[in-house]
Order: C-alpha cells, then sequence, then structure tokens
C-alpha cells in the first residue's frame, strides 16, 4: 500500500487536502516521526524512508534524483519517490492533492520498491 511522506518542499497544506481527496496515508516531514527528521540529508532520509516502507514526495530535482542513483548504485533499494514537476507551482495546494489523490488511487495497491513517478 502507498504511504508518503512530504519533505520540506511541499507545503504541509498538500497532505490535508490530499486526505479530503482520497484515504490515502500522507504525513509532512515536519510531522512524520515527530519532525525530528526535518533537517536530515537526503541520503539519510532515503534510508529512513526505505526502513518505514514510506514513499518521498519531493520538489527536489536538483539533488534528490542524484542520492537515489547513488543509493542504488550502492545496492541499497529505497520505498519509492514521486517527484512533483515543474508545471505545479508550490502554492498550487489544489493541483498538487489532486494529482496526489490520482496517482494515488492509480498505484496505491503496487510495489513501490525503487518506484519513480513523476506528477504531471
Amino acid at each position: 500500500m502507498l504511504r508518503v511522506v512530504t519533505d520540506s518542499h511541499v507545503p504541509p497544506a498538500v497532505a490535508q487536502a490530499v486526505r479530503r481527496l482520497a484515504a490515502m496515508e500522507i504525513t509532512p516531514l515536519r510531522m512524520w516521526q515527530s519532525g525530528v527528521h526535518l533537517h536530515e540529508t537526503d541520503a539519510r532520509l532515503l534510508a529512513l524512508a526505505w526502513e518505514e516502507r514510506v514513499t518521498l514526495v519531493t520538489y527536489d530535482l536538483n539533488t534528490f534524483p542524484l542520492t537515489v542513483k547513488e543509493r542504488m548504485e550502492q545496492g541499497l533499494s529505497h520505498a519509492g519517490m514521486i517527484y512533483v514537476s515543474a508545471r505545479y507551482r508550490q502554492n498550487d495546494i489544489g493541483g498538487i492533492a489532486r494529482g496526489l489523490a490520482k496517482l494515488w488511487r492509480v498505484e496505491k495497491h503496487l510495489d513501490w520498491t525503487n518506484r519513480i513517478r513523476f506528477l504531471e
């Protein structure tokens, strides 16, 4: 089952909006594990997400893809990545929420191990 944590680049209001649209388990990073990982490195977040089997959602197309690639080159898996495309402004809460809810409805039962999706 697809479970999601939005990183610090995604407004927390997105999680609230998604929950109104779908029964998706979505948590902002600042609330996940009481916010203790808010300032972790990308590599550490990927490792923690893998341990908890939660997929990360981010706007960060600069550093996260490289971190994911490095992790996989080390023979390590990740619990999935959803990259929010530049099509969405960060303040487009409703648009991002609808995109995530739609993705969840279609792919919620898939194995998200090493899966990467772009929210288009």
